[in-house]
């Protein structure tokens, strides 16, 4: 069986798919900026250094989080969106498969009937001709 996805199935899939990808980028970026304490307590210890070797890494840094702080907001946003689209989706698209199998059901229950109808009918029949015997 080739069941064809639906356009609405698969804007979820890829944007599920793109909400994992961005969490982990986000997660990543994170742990790979140094805390401040580092340098504050560089600060504390009195290091003599010079205005130049001090700031030689906080463009790297205030680049990775700037990074951070866009791909979070991104993050967000998606999500959010992702919320409202799935929860406001039309009747129609909510049952997808779950329609499908209570239609399927309801065909099953109604053979299961007419095979119970018939076997009823059956035995009425022998029972009679037992009893015209």
């Amino acid at each position: 069986n080739c069941r064809k996805i639906s356009p609405i199935a698969a804007l979820e899939i890829t944007l599920g798919i793109i909400l994992m990808l961005l969490a982990t980028v986000v997660v990543v970026l994170v742990l790979i900026q140094s805390g401040k304490e580092k340098s504050l307590s560089g600060t504390i210890a009195g290091a003599g250094e010079s205005f130049f070797t001090k700031n030689k890494g906080k463009s790297k840094e205030k680049t990775l989080s700037i990074i951070t702080t866009a791909l979070s907001i991104i993050f967000v946003v998606l999500a959010v969106v992702f919320v409202i689209f799935v929860t406001t989706k039309s009747p129609s698209d909510k049952g997808g498969e779950k329609a499908d199998a209570e239609v399927t059901e309801s065909a099953d229950a109604e053979e299961e009937t007419e095979a119970e109808s018939a076997a009823e009918e059956k035995e009425e029949a022998s029972d009679s001709e037992e009893a015209a015997e």
